[in-house]
Order: C-alpha cells, then sequence, then structure tokens
C-alpha cells in the first residue's frame, strides 16, 4: 500500500470502505493538513483490500478498512509494533531505519526521478 501510494501512516489509517474505489482501482487518501486526493492503485491492491476489509467486518461506507482478526480498526501502535517485529527479524532494516516514513520517501524519490 504505501509503495504503491506513498501515503501517510495517518492517510493508511483513515481509510474507510467508501474511500476504495475497486471498479477505477483507486484509493481517497484524507492526510496532513486535512489534504484529499484519490491515488490510482493496482486492481490486484484494491481487491486485496476490499477482501481484506469485509472478511475482518467492514459493513458500513464509513468503516475503517483496515482493521485486526477481531474486526476493530488498526491504530498506529498496530504499525509501530509491526514495524519493530520488522526491524528485530531483518537487521539491514533496523540499521537503515526503514519505516512507513522512509516507504512514503523512497517512493516519490523514485517517481521524481523516473518521471520527473
Amino acid at each position: 500500500m504505501h509503495t504503491e501510494t506513498a501515503c501517510r501512516r495517518g492517510g493508511a489509517l483513515a481509510l474507510r470502505l467508501i474511500d476504495l474505489d475497486t471498479t477505477n482501482a483507486l484509493v481517497r487518501l484524507t492526510e496532513k493538513a486535512a489534504t484529499v486526493r484519490w491515488q490510482p492503485i493496482t486492481p490486484d491492491l484494491a481487491e486485496h483490500l476490499h477482501e481484506h476489509a469485509h472478511t475482518r467486518g467492514a459493513v458500513l461506507p464509513t468503516d475503517r478498512l483496515l482493521r485486526y482478526r477481531n474486526h476493530q480498526p488498526i491504530t498506529s501502535r498496530r504499525y509501530d509494533q509491526l514495524w519493530r517485529r520488522i526491524r528485530d527479524q531483518l537487521p539491514w532494516a533496523a540499521q537503515h531505519g526503514i519505516s512507513t516514513h522512509w516507504l512514503r520517501h523512497t517512493t516519490l524519490t523514485w517517481v521524481e526521478r523516473h518521471y520527473g
């Protein structure tokens, strides 16, 4: 998700069912300073996000997209826990400080270098 959209952690956490357009493979991101943008994603990611949300209990259009198995929306603490586990398992990730923010900036830099 983060490498396709270069979204911030807060943008991913704020995603709701209504923000996912599987027909056109888009997500509506609401990020810093209430900035809203429709971002293209691959149809594969769109389908997986849709499946994830419905499998984990999202029903209403305003239900959060990213959820725990117990159907509760994930929180920023979940991101912190995931990155802690990744850094514990992959020493190079810890050494280079890989994070959601790092993925965002790496993606933006790559796009800028290749497409201006």
